[in-house]
């Protein structure tokens, strides 16, 4: 039972991310910067958008990784609250990106639909174990 409702939870929070068409990361989710000057956070690499608020933006979905893989460790340990907790955060998240995608520039779209394919299969792989 707990395995479908997280199941269920990873698709609808996919489906709220799917709709956007030398370095380490610290353990505590925060920003560091690769010998490129771009930024990781969780692993994911953040790209430098023309728009500060959707660079803020993406720093903090990647974040939000972090937590979600947290919360489903803790799931798996039969703590289901955490990840139902976070499920507000990934729905409000999930809607800024609409947000976000209408009105940016052609550079920067094709930027974020590459970081949020990046995003869905960073969440794809914790749901499943991988």
């Amino acid at each position: 039972m707990k395995n479908l409702f997280i199941t269920i939870l990873c698709f609808a929070f996919i489906g709220f991310t799917a709709c956007g068409d030398s370095a380490s990361t610290s353990s505590d989710g925060a920003a560091t910067t690769t010998a490129s000057g771009s930024s990781k956070v969780n692993g994911v690499e953040i790209p430098s958008f023309s728009d500060k608020a959707l660079t803020e933006y993406a720093e903090k979905y990647a974040a939000y990784i972090g937590k979600y893989e947290k919360a489903y460790a803790e799931m798996k340990k039969g703590n289901t609250s955490a990840l139902t907790d976070l499920s507000k955060e990934g729905q409000e998240l999930g809607q800024l990106s609409a947000k976000f995608q209408q009105g940016i520039n052609e550079k920067d779209a094709a930027k974020f639909a590459t970081f949020m394919e990046k995003i869905t299969a960073k969440l794809t792989n914790i749901a499943s174990g991988k």
